[in-house]
């Protein structure tokens, strides 16, 4: 580094320099004048002064400037943080994350808890781990929001309820807001607290809103309760062949009694199909016997078959485990009335409004149905389905599962009033030894201009079953869409589908 010397040092040296130079003069040349430039001592330390004065001035710092005032950072408001909250809320309802992710500051810390376990992240971070949230569908609920502005940055608290599939939990969450390019932004989110929490408990809609249909023989039943603890009439065989049904007559006693003399109307997929007056209430079990079982019941002289009584007993026994209370409809005889009730899905008390249904759609092709595929393949108990698949299928084979053979592979979509959901089906292979797959998904559909869609997983596919919802129909007018199909009812529960309802037939028989 170079330093500056300064003021007496220079005169010094100078001084030193002149002295040197007196006990040792040069000679003059010869025939040559006196130099003017050569001084005495005094006229020479007086310039070496002058010279050290000058240098001095010249290496002297300048006068500081005055400082200047920078003007204050922006300041946030609370109305720009409510605002920034409910973009926050909306982003995560709708499935939108790359408006959730455009919500926080270039350099944040985000803080998550689940229970008693805490996590902390950068934003790289943050995003990593709310991307894959963003995967299924869920609900975000805030309470109690309180906030304060202090030196331009906003601070805020609430409660916050956060549920996606079966899982719930809620507690008190922490903000800091502050400007980034003039705009609000998250610099910090921190779950101050967290209780795990059962969801809301996933109920069905009452039997006189909903009763799922089901034909025994030539009539039409509709289901409205379990069967009850005891029996006392006898069975009488009600249907044979395939599911074999056995009856045992009710009274009309208890939560029964308002279906007597019931006027009720059937619905199919997308609307009514017959109306009719319940006219009997009975306790049916059903079954599909083993094929053995029924060459006992059928073949051979007659004389050796057992008596219907007894098969009707014997049915009952196979299927009382799941038997249901049924009402049996008679349909009216009027102009325009089927008979039949084709296609019967449920029936209702016909005082009640008409229930509202969303349009059905077999999406057989297009961009829905390919975006509905690919998603499918992505799906986390898909994937699990493809590993067993890839372990016990030898190649050559076909490259995922549901292409696999016997691949049934089906997409439904039901769309209207702003709602569309789109369920879909998979199954390949074959039961009886081999491979075997079955997934049943149900997905929230959130439309991505300018013609594609992006779907949420909204259901649980290992709870899903095995055949696809017929219809959506809103049938208690919350604005809330029930899905119908024969043997079961799913009701979305925070932002899951869940089944609320199921009838099952057990299977004796062996399908190999």
């Amino acid at each position: 580094m170079r330093r500056a010397v300064r003021g007496p040092w220079i005169a010094t040296l100078a001084l030193a320099s002149w002295a040197c130079a007196k006990s040792n003069p040069a000679p003059p040349a010869p025939g040559a004048e006196p130099s003017a430039a050569v001084l005495s001592a005094p006229e020479a330390a007086t310039t070496a002064v002058h010279a050290a004065e000058s240098a001095t001035e010249a290496v002297a710092p300048a006068e500081a400037p005055s400082p200047v005032a920078l003007p204050p950072a922006p300041s946030v408001t609370e109305a720009e943080v409510r605002g920034l909250l409910d973009l926050w809320l909306a982003a995560q309802n709708q499935g939108d994350f790359a408006t959730y992710q455009g919500l926080y500051a270039a350099r944040m810390t985000g803080v998550r808890r689940v229970g008693t376990v805490r996590r902390q992240f950068s934003r790289a971070g943050w995003m990593a781990d709310r991307k894959r949230m963003f995967g299924k569908a869920m609900r975000v609920q805030v309470q109690d929001v309180q906030m304060a502005i202090a030196a331009g940055i906003g601070q805020v608290r609430f409660v916050q309820t956060f549920e996606t599939g079966t899982f719930r939990d809620k507690g008190p969450k922490a903000w800091m807001v502050a400007k980034q390019f003039d705009t609000p932004r998250i610099v910090r989110e921190e779950m101050l607290g967290s209780v795990v929490a059962p969801g809301e408990p996933a109920l069905p809609p009452p039997a006189e809103q909903l009763a799922l249909a089901m034909r025994v023989g030539a009539s039409i039943w509709l289901t409205i309760d379990a069967v009850p603890s005891a029996v006392d009439a006898s069975p009488t065989l009600a249907q044979q062949g395939g599911v074999w049904a056995a009856a045992a007559p009710l009274d009309w006693s208890g939560a029964r009694m308002p279906w007597k003399d019931r006027d009720v109307v059937v619905y199919g997929q997308t609307g009514e199909v017959c109306r009719g007056q319940v006219v009997e209430v009975a306790a049916i079990a059903r079954a599909v016997p083993h094929f053995g079982q029924v060459q006992d019941w059928t073949e051979g002289p007659v004389t050796r078959r057992p008596a219907a009584d007894a098969i009707a007993r014997a049915v009952w026994d196979l299927g009382k485990g799941d038997a249901v209370t049924a009402v049996r409809v008679q349909p009216y005889g009027t102009p325009g009335n089927r008979s039949d009730c084709p296609k019967a899905l449920f029936g209702r008390f016909a005082q009640l409004a008409a229930p509202r249904f969303l349009g059905r759609d077999d999406t057989k092709a297009g961009q829905l149905r390919e975006t509905a595929l690919a998603t499918l393949r992505a799906e986390r108990a898909f994937a699990d389905i493809q590993r067993i698949y890839s372990s016990e299928v030898e190649p050559p084979r076909a490259l995922t599962w549901d292409q696999y053979q016997h691949a049934v592979t089906q997409v439904v979509s039901f769309e209207g009033r702003g709602v569309r959901l789109v369920v879909t089906r998979a199954q390949a292979g074959e039961p009886c030894g081999g491979f075997w797959g079955s997934h049943l998904a149900i997905w929230t559909a959130r439309p991505r201009p300018p013609d594609n869609y992006t779907l949420l997983l909204a259901s649980d596919p290992a709870a899903g079953g095995e055949v696809l919802p017929e219809a959506a129909v809103d049938v208690d007018g919350d604005g809330r869409y029930e899905l119908v199909a024969p043997d079961r009812v799913w009701r979305q529960v925070g932002p899951a589908w869940r089944p609320v309802r199921t009838w099952t037939v057990p299977d004796y028989d062996c399908p190999c």
